[in-house]
């Protein structure tokens, strides 16, 4: 019987989604529901299961139940939140085959969306996107690595 679960890390603070059936390894369906929760994040900026409770937060994920990327940005591409719904579907057989099968569809869709981006466009989208997470984990590391007062 497929049952996704949650773990959270000893402090708390992060959600590692173990998705298998129970009794057998994780397949590459695990792979791509990751994959596919990296990408949601990435594109929205949004994680797609928190909320503001922890229980709350893995019933979500236990039910797959998570906003679509068009509802959090407007003109969200069609063909990439398609994409992104296959990667994080619920039921594993709905899933792309494998990392490889998602990649192909990635770059499918990189190919007919127009120009190329530079690595300058990327980077700014992301720091628009998540900088907040990233600005969140250097004063989080920031306030770990000074010295303990005396």
């Amino acid at each position: 019987m497929y049952q996704p679960f949650a773990i959270w890390s000893p402090d708390g603070t992060r959600l590692a989604v173990v998705d298998w059936t129970f009794g057998d390894d994780p397949t590459p369906a695990t792979d791509v529901f990751a994959l596919g929760i990296c990408l949601y994040e990435i594109t929205t900026g949004k994680r797609p299961f928190a909320t503001g409770s922890r229980d709350a937060t893995i019933e979500r994920l236990l039910a797959g139940d998570f906003a679509r990327p068009s509802e959090l940005v407007d003109g969200y591409p069609p063909r990439l939140e398609q994409i992104v719904l296959q990667a994080m579907a619920h039921n594993t057989t709905h899933r792309y085959a494998s990392a490889e099968r998602m990649r192909s569809a990635l770059k499918e869709y990189l190919k007919l969306s127009g120009p190329v981006l530079t690595d300058s466009d990327v980077a700014a989208v992301v720091v628009e996107r998540v900088g907040h997470f990233m600005n969140e984990r250097r004063a989080y590391i920031g306030r770990d690595s000074r010295p303990a007062p005396r």
